[in-house]
């Protein structure tokens, strides 16, 4: 294992988890990187767990330097971490070899987020403007629609009270593959599964994309759904931002069944 925990301080919140490799271009070189994120996250849950760190902030260094790959000729204009974890997670998307062990590395990470809903805790940050994966699962979401499910799950379990760039990534993950079943049910989950601070807004930015699919989308099977389920979970339907969708939404609430309570 080749990684240096580096404090500066009391603080829980400078701890920096360092992966530092002579060589970070070849296919060796980045399997033994990757296998030092595995373990710099398994060290990095048990210093949470002792009240040692509070992110999970880590970059990458090819020898004495840090790592920029394909980012070299901008490097002057990066933040280290940022920079270096973007150059990493470029070079692992373009191997070949390497890139089924991402399944793996979300996997980890699903099943870390998971447990922290479960014990009732925060969720898990990379930094105060990065959520746990966000990263990589954004670049995999724009790049391939194949990836787009695995940014879905993760968003239903982002905390998104305290929304960072997800908007703005939905917003490019969706000019990228247009409206399918994959963006379709991202736009469910952000509409219906976790609001967050901007979710509510999401239809009214995307109905222009979701009109040319459907025709009219206030008249859709989606649409529909995402009503009735969301007026299921006690929200109020007429927060859409757009008046036809408003009242589309109070037709459709006006039709179901009266809900009574028994005595």
């Amino acid at each position: 294992m080749a990684v240096e925990v580096l404090r500066e301080g009391e603080s829980i919140y400078s701890t920096m988890y360092r992966i530092q490799r002579n060589d970070m271009t070849s296919d060796a070189g980045l399997s033994g990187a990757i296998d030092d994120l595995h373990a710099a996250f398994e060290k990095f849950l048990e210093d949470q767990a002792d009240g040692q760190a509070h992110y999970f902030k880590y970059e990458f260094y090819e020898g004495e330097e840090p790592f920029y790959g394909v980012l070299e000729p901008q490097k002057d204009e990066l933040d280290i971490c940022y920079g270096t974890v973007i150059a990493f997670h470029a070079s692992w998307i373009a191997s070949d070899a390497l890139r089924p062990r991402l399944r793996k590395w979300f996997e980890r990470m699903e099943t870390a987020l998971s447990a922290a809903h479960a014990d009732g805790g925060d969720t898990i940050w990379e930094s105060d403007e990065v959520q746990l994966g966000q990263t990589i699962l954004a670049m995999l979401a724009v790049s391939d629609v194949s990836n787009v499910p695995y940014y879905t799950r993760f968003t239903a379990l982002w905390d998104l009270d305290h929304e960072t760039t997800q908007f703005a990534e939905t917003e490019a993950i969706i000019g990228a593959h247009g409206i399918c079943e994959e963006t379709e049910r991202l736009l469910y989950c952000r509409v219906v599964e976790n609001i967050g601070q901007w979710g509510s807004e999401v239809l009214a930015k995307f109905l222009p994309e979701l009109d040319a699919h459907y025709g009219d989308f206030s008249k859709s099977l989606l649409f529909r759904s995402i009503v009735v389920d969301y007026h299921t979970a006690g929200w109020e339907c007429d927060e859409f931002y757009e008046d036809r969708l408003n009242t589309a939404a109070a037709a459709i609430i006006a039709k179901l069944p009266v809900r009574t309570v028994k005595a």
